[in-house]
């Protein structure tokens, strides 16, 4: 995962917790410990920007016409050769030319 990720899921129990009223605090809790729990295991790999080759970054999303963030994952994987878990449709056929794709039923089964 980018490390931009943990900030997007942050982000997303933020929001039910704060503006909707649907998740208590306490569970978006226990669920960024048990995302930081996976963090450092042989599962999950957080890459940082500066291990990214942005030229590569590029070079996917032009010649793939995906957006800069979506091949930033694929550049990723890449660069840690790790398969790219992911349930986008679109980003799993262009990606999957390039990096082992994998579904999050797939990625819970190996935690």
């Amino acid at each position: 995962m980018l490390d931009l990720t943990l900030y997007e899921v942050g982000n997303t129990l933020w929001k039910p917790v704060a503006l909707q009223s649907t998740l208590e605090l306490e569970d978006a809790e226990d669920r960024l410990y048990a995302l930081k729990s996976l963090i450092g295991r042989d599962t999950i790999k957080v890459v940082m920007f500066q291990e990214i080759n942005m030229e590569r970054v590029l070079q996917l999303a032009a010649s793939e016409k995906l957006n800069f963030y979506d091949a930033s994952y694929m550049a990723a994987s890449e660069a840690v050769k790790a398969a790219l878990a992911t349930e986008d449709k679109e980003l799993r056929e262009k990606a999957g030319k390039y990096i082992d794709i994998i579904g999050y039923s797939d990625l819970r089964g190996r935690l």
